[in-house]
């Protein structure tokens, strides 16, 4: 008898031992007294020891905070506890072995890595408290429709309750009547994002279902996202009006910082989109030395730029030189470029005289219609850009400058490149950071406060208070200026200065200008195809309405006064009915 219990106590020993290297988790036997008998290779890997030196060890020695255990011991019952150690999460599980009448022959104590669990259980409390702070409803379910998620928006919205609804099939919702359609059965059929308008207790709602696709194609998850209507529209002035302040102030702020850098110099008005980015290439540029080529039709500021560019840079404090190329003669443009010596040709100063790119040393020299300099002086222009030094005419000594050089041209170099007109390495020498400065008839929305600048600046100048109408302002609108900035300047001083009355007229503004098509016709109609649904047919009114506004006015500032809305609200539904914005 004897030799079988031995025999079942050793099968039962090679069993529980085979069990112990299987497992997963981390396990410990521990007699009644609280010493380890057994141990597999991962507690023993967790606690740092080999297998054979924990054997006989007791177990309040091994494990910190084990109090509980032996309570738990000595009391013969089961425990379960949270441990961490070294900042991870463990749990302890532990059973007593009883035999017979209650006798105690210890316990197994099993200890299991949920650090993965912990932190999915803190992603999936931190997705939701995500959720719940968004104003907009959301319905998460999987790709069969089952409700896995709603948060706390959702609840408020439809009223429904998340321990009703989680687990089931969206199907059985829409038969309760709490939905009159679903979105996520849309998108469960299309395979297809799907926006609808859902009928939900007493409330309308605007909902978008969005599927989630697995590796295989198929949808894994349905995330739909609803907004209240009545909600929206009541804080939708308040939203509208935040945004144009916000669009207002940011331009502003441009325009205040650009004037506050050029101290004045010209009228640098910013804003359209493309002549922020202007500004803000500008901004960049000014903080290096690299050589600038300023690219743009005649009149449109490329001089102001320059300046700009300037007075930002390390060499602020030094000199601006400018010269333009095309309003000298030849003869003498190279002499006023590099100086001369003293009866260097026939006229010339006893003493000779300096020239501008040495009056420009550890300064920034402006090269304007550098398109028309002669071939012959391109060569020695070179130079000056390579080696930095060149020559007085007449002289034999080289001079060393540190000069910036910045270039403008409103010719295409390039073509005269092909043309042999223009030095090919020289135009590459020059075009080292090109800014190109849109025509005023691609920045429209520049115009309005340009307007406004040149107005307040003739006013004081000539010590009058002249206005311009809003049908007045319709037709400069849409005039192409092809003077760009310098004609519009010149024309806002001729209204100022010849109109009798104080309120600048249609028929005040030259003919030119004042017979082009009425910006404003009122006799266009606004149709709907057939009989829709009123959101349809709204939608399709406002469609209508604002590509017809912004056709008439090619201006997003006018569009917005013409129809009585903010200009963000009518840069928004232009991008949404897909209109180029010019």
């Amino acid at each position: 008898m004897s030799k079988i219990n031995y025999s079942r106590d050793k099968m039962l020993k090679l069993l529980l031992s085979r069990m112990l290297k299987t497992s997963n988790d981390m396990v410990l036997i521990i007699d009644s007294r609280g010493i380890v008998t057994l141990v597999n290779q991962k507690a023993a890997k967790w606690l740092g020891r080999k297998k054979n030196e924990l054997a006989g060890s007791r177990i309040e020695e091994l494990i910190n905070d084990i109090d509980e255990i032996v309570d738990a011991l000595a009391g013969k019952r089961s425990l379960e506890k949270e441990i961490i150690v070294d900042k991870t999460h463990y749990l302890l599980k532990f059973e007593p072995i009883i035999l017979g009448r209650k006798r105690n022959l210890g316990g197994i104590l099993v200890c299991r890595d949920i650090s993965v669990r912990k932190k999915m259980e803190e992603a999936y409390k931190e997705l939701d408290a995500v959720l719940d702070t968004s104003s907009d409803s959301m319905y998460i379910t999987d790709g069969e429709g089952k409700t896995l998620r709603i948060n706390a928006a959702c609840n408020r919205t439809t009223g429904l309750e998340k321990d009703v609804v989680v687990g089931l099939n969206v199907k059985d919702i829409v038969a309760k009547g709490l939905f009159n359609k679903s979105s996520t059965l849309e998108v469960l059929k299309t395979k297809s994002k799907v926006t609808i308008l859902q009928n939900v207790t007493d409330r309308v709602v605007i909902v978008t279902g969005t599927p989630l696709f697995d590796e295989q194609g198929n949808i894994w998850r349905v995330v739909s996202s609803a907004r209240d209507i009545t909600e929206l529209n009541r804080w939708k002035n308040q939203t509208e009006e935040e945004r144009r302040l916000k669009d207002h102030y940011y331009s502003e702020l441009v325009e205040m910082r650009v004037r506050q850098m050029t101290r004045g110099e010209g009228n640098f008005i910013a804003r359209s989109a493309a002549m922020q980015q202007v500004v803000e290439l500008a901004m960049r540029v000014a903080r290096t030395d690299s050589t600038v080529l300023v690219r743009g039709e005649s009149g449109v500021g490329k001089e102001v730029v320059t300046k700009f560019i300037h007075r930002n840079s390390t060499r602020k404090k030094s000199s601006f030189m400018k010269i333009n190329c095309a309003a000298i003669p030849e003869n003498l443009l190279e002499s006023e470029l590099f100086g001369y010596e003293p009866g260097a040709f026939t006229g010339a100063l006893k003493k000779g005289k300096v020239g501008l790119i040495e009056l420009a040393n550890h300064g920034t020299l402006f090269l304007d219609e550098i398109g028309e300099m002669p071939l012959a002086l391109q060569a020695k222009l070179l130079q000056v850009i390579q080696e930095r030094t060149f020559y007085r005419v007449g002289g034999t000594k080289a001079i060393e400058v540190d000069i910036r050089i910045i270039a403008a041209t409103n010719r295409d170099l390039e073509k005269l490149v092909v043309q042999k007109k223009f030095r090919e390495d020289l135009f590459y020498r020059l075009n080292v950071i090109p800014i190109t400065i849109p025509p005023l008839r691609e920045r429209k929305d520049d115009i309005v406060p340009l307007l406004g600048c040149f107005l307040d600046k003739f006013n004081k100048k000539h010590q009058m208070d002249k206005k311009i109408s809003n049908d007045a302002f319709s037709y400069l609108l849409r005039y192409r200026w092809p003077g760009n900035i310098r004609e519009l300047e010149n024309m806002v001083e001729q209204l100022v200065v010849i109109t009798p009355a104080d309120l600048i007229e249609p028929q005040h503004l030259p003919g030119y200008i004042h017979n082009l098509p009425n910006p404003l016709n009122k006799q266009d109609k606004v149709t709907v195809p057939g009989v829709v649904s009123l959101p349809e047919a709204i939608e399709e009114v406002e469609k209508q309405l604002f590509l017809s506004a912004y056709e008439n006015c090619k201006n997003t500032y006018q569009t917005a006064k013409m129809l009585g809305v903010s200009q963000p609200t009518v840069v928004r539904k232009l991008k949404k009915y897909k209109q180029n914005i010019g």
